[in-house]
């Protein structure tokens, strides 16, 4: 059993308010004397007595804790966003903790009330596709929380993510530039606004280049869990030698990560056989031959943005009733030896 303060006050022969007072550094406005307080100084740390945070958090009506929870911990974007704000918030002296709900609605939503039931002070959340009505929840208990990475339409909320139609228009833009036509891209089953965002950009420039969409290029794919490499197989196999692609948009680093091995297994030499592009950046592009042409996220300046929101909305900075959206487009492309 933890030792409480009324262990303190009874091996001291004080009172309960006393050792509060003392462990609480409020010995001169109690007026406590120096020897009463070394008493029970001495007395909390031969029983190691730690102090309930969570309580005393509480009764201040703050706890100076945050809860992050990301949809996935494998995703390598993901996890450098909530690394950088993490080590930010622990600087402004929080406690954070870090979780992922594998794209689990459920398991997202029960993550969140888990860090509702602890009293943190506010919530960073990479939703799943699925938690449109517990955002709206949220909005109405008046939870300070910023969205990351992913948003929900028609719904007010404090958010810093992608400019996902944009970002895929550039992209897409870029493959047209260097005179490609055929270009594929996976489409993926998900409710997730920030993935149907990206298949409309790609969409959106191919019409703006006179081309246009054919469903027959952009196979689906479920959005999480393991992919079938056999099944990526087959689609790449088939979108190259059959449907005569000369690009592919691949949306997510996943995807670009098992499309490309796909690539080598049938020896299709990347750019002369297929064009890629990939939406975000991956250290392993760097060691292939040739390198990996990728979108860039701005990632350590969404995290700082998220950390500055978060912070505004539980200090009720500016009008506490609206909600601050911010967009970014990818900063610039990394142009190697792919297109």
């Amino acid at each position: 059993m933890p030792v409480t303060i009324k262990d303190i006050a009874t091996i001291t022969g004080l009172s309960i308010s006393t050792v509060s007072s003392v462990l609480n550094n409020k010995t001169e406005t109690a007026r406590i004397s120096e020897e009463t307080a070394k008493k029970v100084q001495h007395a909390a740390l031969k029983l190691n007595y730690k102090p309930n945070m969570l309580a005393s958090g509480l009764r201040r009506g703050t706890t100076n804790s945050i809860g992050i929870v990301i949809s996935d911990i494998s995703h390598s974007f993901l996890t450098e966003l909530s690394t950088i704000i993490e080590y930010k918030l622990r600087e402004l002296g929080f406690h954070v903790f870090v979780v992922g709900s594998n794209e689990n609605d459920d398991q997202c939503k029960d993550l969140i009330d888990t860090f509702l039931t602890y009293h943190v002070d506010g919530l960073i959340i990479a939703a799943t596709g699925g938690l449109k009505e517990k955002i709206i929840q949220l909005n109405k208990l008046k939870i300070p929380f910023v969205l990351l990475d992913r948003y929900f339409k028609g719904v007010e909320t404090n958010a810093v993510v992608m400019d996902n139609y944009q970002s895929a228009y550039k992209a897409v833009e870029y493959l047209l530039k260097k005179g490609y036509r055929r270009i594929a891209t996976f489409m993926y089953d998900t409710k997730l606004q920030n993935m149907r965002d990206r298949l409309n950009g790609y969409k959106a420039a191919l019409k703006s280049y006179g081309i246009r969409y054919d469903k027959r290029i952009t196979p689906v794919l479920p959005f999480f869990h393991k992919f079938d490499s056999k099944e990526i197989d087959k689609s790449l196999k088939y979108l190259v030698e059959t449907m005569k692609i000369d690009a592919f948009f691949f949306q997510t680093t996943k995807i670009s990560v098992a499309g490309l091995k796909s690539f080598a297994k049938f020896n299709y030499a990347i750019p002369n056989d297929v064009a890629v592009i990939c939406f975000h950046d991956n250290d392993f592009f760097t060691l292939l031959n040739p390198t990996i042409t990728s979108l860039c996220q701005p990632t350590e300046k969404m995290a700082l943005e998220c950390v500055r929101i978060l912070i505004n909305d539980i200090k009720q900075v500016g009008d506490k009733y609206s909600k601050e959206k911010v967009f970014f487009v990818s900063e610039f492309i990394n142009e190697r030896g792919s297109s």
